[in-house]
């Protein structure tokens, strides 16, 4: 089952992966066209920093609306399901491994703090209902005569 699962979140993430390819695409499309019209008027990119801001500003759109339409959001849907799916079954795993060598699981040790916890409180209460004692004066011993 967690193979299963891991082969489904890979899935998952190869097609989330695949929208945002096509998305970069479209967008480098774009600043291609962008540069060509720029060189036709003679205008050049004079610094990486520009370069980089045509770049983001050419991609934005297209990414903004990849993520943002049907395909994009099912794609994160599926994204978050297939990998709460696979942390599911990593933790069964890791319970019937910890079993086989003798380790307490996270359940168990959840388990073992939560009854501590009530047991230290219990004890408060008890300490709180039982009426203080009057203390005690120390026992005065005589002294030998020398």
């Amino acid at each position: 089952e967690m193979m299963l699962a891991s082969v489904a979140k890979q899935r998952a993430q190869v097609e989330y992966l695949a929208l945002v390819a096509q998305a970069f695409a479209s967008g480098t499309a774009s600043l291609m066209h962008e540069l060509q019209a720029m060189a036709l008027r003679g205008e050049r990119v004079e610094s990486m920093l520009a370069f980089l801001r045509m770049w983001v500003k050419a991609v934005d759109s297209p990414l903004h609306d990849a993520m943002q339409g049907g395909a994009g959001l099912d794609a994160t849907a599926n994204v978050i399901r297939a990998s709460n799916a696979y942390r599911q079954q990593m933790q069964k795993v890791i319970g019937i491994a910890s079993t086989a060598v003798h380790v307490p699981t996270r359940n168990e040790m959840s388990e073992a703090f939560r009854e501590i916890q009530e047991l230290k409180r219990e004890l408060r209460r008890l300490k709180r209902s039982v009426p203080a004692a009057a203390p005690k004066k120390p026992v005065q011993r005589r002294e030998r005569a020398a």
